[in-house]
């Protein structure tokens, strides 16, 4: 009798063991995902940036437009 009660637990305990792995398994694969993920969001971020950038570069060019029309149109005298 004792030695199927030790079987038993042995069974037991792999049982246990093989879960265990299976959840060690699966936990690496999340990490891997959610590394994607972050690299994924840095991607995002990085271009929504660009377009940040790209639209002051713009706004900074129209504002030197407008200030070169002023000027012009003061010089010919068609502004107030």
């Amino acid at each position: 009798m004792n030695e199927k009660i030790e079987n038993l637990v042995l069974e037991h305990l792999k049982a246990i063991r093989g879960d265990i792995q299976n959840l060690t398994n699966e936990i690496e694969e999340l990490k891997m995902r959610v590394s994607e993920l972050e690299n994924s969001m840095g991607t995002v971020l990085s271009c929504i940036g660009d377009h940040y950038s790209t639209g002051a570069r713009q706004q900074v060019a129209i504002d030197r437009i407008n200030q070169r029309i002023g000027r012009i149109e003061k010089r010919l005298e068609l502004a107030d």
